[in-house]
């Protein structure tokens, strides 16, 4: 190693920084907190890469059905022959970490990343600026310099992404975002006046259970402040029917022993029991609250559909899989990638088998943290659904975990890493994601299109990569920067959904009205689905009856793939209620490619069993049939699935009946928000074929466990 430079050399090669002081950036507050200026970081370079042209008919070629050269996935070293940098341009980068004092310098199997750590005092000297803690309202902080720096420029001519010193990533997965960020801008509530006495909805949905429908509310004073005064009474009403049968209208008297105060409000809460609605009637409710002889009432501006819960064996039955599907001598193992110290409870995961029935005959493998007295409800449901869909299968916890206060995880560094391993998991589902607009202005620019760049290595390695699509509709509707704030005159993608490379995946419910015929009036031939249609699937939507919406939509980039253009232009040509043009691009790559049941699904949290929503439960549940499908091929001696979507829109093509068709839900609303708005003026409209809130449809197994034994001859 060269001896590390004097300062006054460093200070020399320092590219100038922005003038301007970062005090915050996104929800980062720079702090006053103190640190050690020996405290290591890790800085890590993306390399630029050549020949991107060739990498990508490559994959093209392994991936696509029909391509004599399917499942010939390539190697590391094929990968780094094509892509790499000459190996002159690797070692001025190398040489440069060593002169300026980095330890631990790796080099990727693939050439076109290098990490290394620095003490922070060594960072301040090569970017000539302080650097400083910046704190996030989740208690999360890291160290960055105050100004937004360059890339030396030295290396600049080799490096095309600096990660750890301008990213200023957004915490949390989705829906604990949401959670964390509702109960902080309750404080701001508090400040605001709403209608005198009318009682202010915070939460109605079906929670499965003996509890049909779940009411939260607030109620309010004569001022329109929010209640602390616990002496009131109010009148819960609602009515269930179909346009086509008869109402059925109750009440209820409800009264303060149902509400506790809590930060000075009082919050509400009323369980509707499944005898007093019966499951799959859609529900309206009324909410008053009585002083003297007047009522104050607010209405649900959304219908209500209760639902029953979901165990294994339902969807096991509903998707076609045998029942107790359990596999012997897996030749591969599946994952379930966490981020954000997200930790599953071993304990937990047992007891889901045990209640669930599910042989408990599988290894879970952990890499990285796990932290198994903290679990958290999205780690313990990706794994439990994962394993409880295709049992038996060794399975990954892949825990993304930062290094130190210093630094942060995100979904690229899990992308380099499994990139990098020898024998990666061959199936991968992913719970976590942001709206696509946001990428580049928190973790950096060009962080978009270079983790496209990973999944299409991943994919020309024979890696399949699942991705939940969003729980806030077609415009990624909710609070910043994890989501945005306006859908008004422009609908906004999700990422990594709108990657070409991975599998993006929507969500269902399951209920007999599941045909446009059920919402019919009488008169117009309508009739009542309880009585006369099976259980089919809907599209998780506001509009629907669920409290929140499966995502779904259009990329503004990259553009549309071929491999779902037929698909995707039908639905173009055909659709009678498409956004105005403005809204969305429609050249764009469309998502999600399929879907799965998100509602209602029992996981067991903390030793209780609880009913879970989201496209984070819909990923690991199709990834668990994808496992089963890739374990099929594997054992006749074939290729792994590998990238899936050339393959699942072939097979839509050749055999149609591989998926089941959901053809009602809507998704341009997100989810229910107190003060809103809950709804873009545009989204998409589930239809015959494929379309942007269910894609293909749902899993057929039995049509796709003989469909993938029809494509090709590569061996594994």
């Amino acid at each position: 190693m060269l001896p590390v430079l004097p300062s006054v050399f460093l200070l020399c090669i320092v590219i100038a920084h922005s003038a301007e002081v970062r005090e915050k950036v996104g929800q980062w507050e720079r702090s006053d907190d103190s640190f050690y200026s020996d405290a290591k970081h890790t800085l890590r370079l993306s390399l630029k890469q050549r020949n991107l042209d060739v990498l990508e008919r490559k994959v093209w070629s392994v991936s696509d059905p029909l391509s004599s050269d399917y499942g010939n996935y390539l190697t590391h070293e094929q990968i780094a022959s094509i892509i790499g940098l000459p190996q002159p341009a690797i070692n001025t980068v190398i040489a440069w970490l060593e002169q300026n004092g980095a330890e631990n310098i790796d080099l990727n199997r693939h050439k076109d990343m290098i990490q290394a750590s620095f003490t922070v005092k060594q960072l301040q000297e090569i970017f000539g600026t302080e650097f400083s803690y910046y704190s996030h309202p989740v208690g999360k902080k890291i160290l960055r310099p105050i100004h937004e720096v360059s890339i030396p420029e030295k290396i600049a001519p080799f490096v095309e992404l600096m990660h750890g010193v301008n990213d200023f990533p957004p915490m949390m997965q989705r829906k604990l975002a949401l959670e964390k960020a509702e109960k902080a801008r309750m404080q701001e509530k508090l400040k605001k006046t709403y209608k005198p006495y009318e009682p202010v909805f915070s939460f109605v949905g079906s929670r499965g259970d003996s509890k049909a429908i779940t009411v939260k509310w607030i109620p309010t004073d004569a001022d329109g402040k929010f209640e602390t005064d616990p002496h009131f009474t109010a009148v819960m009403e609602y009515s269930f029917n179909f346009e086509s049968g008869t109402a059925s209208t109750a009440q209820f008297i409800l009264t303060s022993d149902l509400c506790e105060l809590t930060d000075n409000y009082l919050s509400c809460t009323y369980d509707i029991k499944d005898e007093a609605i019966p499951f799959h009637f859609i529900t309206d409710l009324t909410l008053s609250t009585i002083v003297g002889e007047k009522r104050y009432s607010s209405v649900y501006p959304f219908p209500i559909a209760p639902t029953s819960p979901i165990v294994p064996q339902k969807l096991w039955d509903f998707y076609g899989v045998p029942r107790n599907p359990t596999i012997n001598n897996a030749l591969f193992t599946q994952c379930v990638v966490e981020f954000e110290q997200q930790y599953y409870s071993p304990t937990d995961l047992q007891q889901f088998f045990s209640e669930m029935g599910i042989p408990a005959n599988a290894t879970v493998t952990t890499i990285g943290d796990n932290d198994a007295s903290n679990p958290g409800g999205e780690a313990n449901l990706d794994i439990q659904w994962m394993m409880a869909m295709a049992p038996g299968i060794p399975t990954v916890f892949w825990s993304i975990a930062s290094n130190s206060t210093l630094e942060i995880d995100d979904i690229l560094q899990w992308a380099y890493a499994i990139g990098n391993q020898t024998n990666p998991p061959l199936v991968n589902s992913i719970s976590y994601g942001m709206t696509a607009i946001n990428v580049d202005k928190y973790l950096g620019k060009g962080y978009l299109v270079r983790s496209d760049i990973q999944f299409m290595k991943l994919a020309a390695m024979g890696i399949t990569v699942i991705i939940a699509d969003g729980d806030n509709g077609a415009g990624d509707l909710g609070d910043p920067p994890m989501l945005r704030d306006t859908c008004k005159t422009k609908l906004n993608p999700d990422w990594p959904s709108q990657s070409p490379y991975v599998t993006a995946v929507g969500s269902t419910y399951i209920t007999p009205l599941a045909e446009p015929i059920c919402y019919l009036k009488p008169s117009e031939g309508g009739i009542d689905c309880t009585k006369f249609m099976p259980e089919g699937e809907v599209g998780v939507s506001l509009d629907n009856g669920m409290f929140w919406s499966t995502g779904g939509g259009f990329a503004d980039y990259p553009a549309r793939p071929n491999y779902q253009t037929p698909h995707v232009t039908y639905f173009l040509n055909t659709s009678k209620n498409l956004p105005p043009s403005s809204y969305f691009n429609s050249a764009g790559r469309a998502y999600p490619d399929v879907s799965a049941v998100g509602h209602n699904l029992i996981t067991v949290i903390a030793g209780k069993n609880v009913p879970v929503d989201g496209t984070s439960a819909s990923a690991p549940i199709f990834g668990g049939i994808v496992s089963l499908l890739t374990d099929i091929r594997l054992k006749a001696g074939k290729a792994p699935l590998g990238f899936l979507n050339p393959l699942l829109y072939q097979i839509a093509r050749d055999t149609p009946d591989a998926f089941y068709d959901v053809v009602v839900g809507e998704n341009k609303c997100s989810q229910y928000s107190m003060d809103g708005p809950s709804c873009c003026p545009y989204g998409y409209s589930a239809s015959p074929g494929w379309d942007p809130v269910t894609g293909l449809g749902t899993p057929n197994f039995k049509v796709l466990s003989e469909a993938v034994l029809k494509y090709a001859t590569q061996k594994h």
